[in-house]
Parts: C-alpha cells; sequence; structure tokens
C-alpha cells in the first residue's frame, strides 16, 4: 500500500484499547499517534519514545 498527502486513512482493528474511548473512523484535519511497541516513527521520520506526551512531540514539531 502506498500512502500519498490527502490519502484517506486505512481503518485499523484493534483487539485490546487500552485508553480512552475506541475510534471508530478518523476524521479530516485531526492527527492520531499510534504506538504499535517502544518507538514511534513521527511523519517527520523522527524516533519518539513510546509513551512520550502528546505535547512533547507537538512541542518538538512547532
Amino acid at each position: 500500500m502506498t500512502l500519498q498527502m490527502e490519502s484517506p486513512a486505512s481503518s485499523i482493528q484493534v483487539e485490546d484499547w487500552l485508553r480512552g474511548e475506541p475510534l471508530t473512523n478518523f476524521q479530516p484535519g485531526k492527527v492520531y499517534i499510534v504506538d504499535f511497541g517502544n518507538l514511534v516513527r513521527t511523519m517527520s521520520g523522527d524516533d519518539v519514545p513510546s509513551g512520550a506526551a502528546p505535547g512533547e512531540i507537538q512541542g518538538q514539531r512547532a
């Protein structure tokens, strides 16, 4: 699968939801961070430690 800018996000199937309410769909204009393990790869290609607060990541991108 190849995604381009403006490509709709693929659906995901979650076996165990850890926090918050499960998402039923992705909304345009919102940013979603999905943690698959110990590192999260950002859109800029940087690795951010798992568990980093979204505000910490946002501060690095501002």
